[in-house]
């Protein structure tokens, strides 16, 4: 889940989405400026959540140089490598490049990501969302989305499919258009996790029989 959240950053950044289209269109390098990206140390970055994943998120950006990055998380006081400084979620989004969601759903981050810390998103700010879909009000994001075009969303998940398994249309039509990128799910989804979790599963019946 860490490298795909981290393949998301950049794909974001470097603007990977618009580069295929480019070429299903029978383009080579007309629009090359509307193709051209950033390298992740020139960005400040902001993770909301510093468990497991946001931890490997740290450890990544440092070894690509990244020097800013923030962090929002009421149970932990230091990620791992103490590379990264502790901050409000106001802040988060208010002083961000790219803001990453990797916190846990539970009651009080439900709905936590609203118009009013959308809209202190910095311009050409990059929101990424590998965590669960209801962590934003999807509602307030496309609000964002159709008045600020300097926005970029991309997110491996949307709110309603765990429990209803019912889509957001204006979330997938605004895919669809190639405004934002959508992934189904898919960040766990490898042979060696599918493997461990396996193997854990059959540990675990083994040790209550």
């Amino acid at each position: 889940s860490a490298e795909f959240t981290f393949l998301k950053i950049l794909a974001s950044l470097r603007n990977l989405r618009e580069s295929w289209s480019e070429v299903s269109s029978g383009r080579w390098r007309h629009n090359e400026d509307d193709m051209r990206g950033y390298e992740l140390k020139e960005k400040k970055f902001g993770l909301v959540g510093m468990g497991r994943i946001g931890n490997k998120l740290v450890k990544y950006l440092d070894s690509f140089g990244v020097t800013n990055i923030d962090f929002c998380d009421v149970a932990v006081e230091q990620d791992d490598l103490n590379k990264a400084e502790s901050v409000s979620l106001e802040n988060i989004f208010k002083n961000n490049d790219v803001i990453v969601i990797c916190v846990a759903l539970n009651k009080e981050t439900k709905g936590m990501v609203n118009l009013d810390l959308l809209s202190k998103m910095k311009k050409n700010a990059h929101l990424i969302n590998t965590s669960r879909g209801e962590i934003i009000n999807e509602a307030d994001l496309i609000t964002v989305l159709d008045s600020r075009e300097d926005i970029k969303f991309s997110a491996d998940v949307l709110s309603g499919e765990v429990d209803s398994g019912c889509l957001n249309e204006q979330m997938l039509s605004l895919h669809k258009s190639n405004r934002i990128s959508i992934t189904p799910h898919i960040a766990g989804a490898t042979y060696g996790s599918q493997k461990k979790a396996a193997t854990l599963a059959f540990d675990i019946i083994k040790s209550n029989v």
